[in-house]
């Protein structure tokens, strides 16, 4: 993994951690009838679901391709004339759609397989 390549994978947990608690606190209003371990099994499903997500891009990154399943649907950016705000930054921000397709569905696996080990670990202590 590049050193580029933490901010998108960073980028992406987040999200996935802020679903993960969504649905938790969810199945634990609904579904949760008899109160045992409220929120436990709840971040072990989403473990599993993001387990199942990460094995998706593993296959994508083995080569196995489900056109409908993986593709892009959104339309390319285009260049805007004016100058952007990093360019006056030493640093370079990479963005996820910035980067090579091979390269996103590696940070596609590795936040899944950090948000699958994060709800593991939540599912343990809850």
């Amino acid at each position: 993994m590049k050193t580029y390549m933490i901010r998108p994978v960073l980028y992406l947990c987040a999200g996935k951690w802020a679903a993960a608690a969504a649905f938790a606190l969810a199945w634990n209003r609904f579904f949760n009838i008899g109160g045992q371990r409220p929120l436990g099994w709840a971040f072990a499903a989403c473990a599993a679901v993001f387990a199942g997500l990460a094995w998706l891009q593993y296959l994508k990154l083995d080569g196995m391709s489900l056109h409908y399943l993986f593709e892009d649907k959104r339309e390319k950016k285009k260049k805007h004339p004016k100058r952007d705000i990093a360019d006056y930054v030493d640093e370079r921000i990479t963005a996820l759609a910035d980067l090579e397709e091979d390269e996103r569905a590696f940070c596609r696996l590795a936040s899944n397989l950090v948000s699958a080990l994060f709800c593991v670990v939540l599912t343990l202590l809850l």
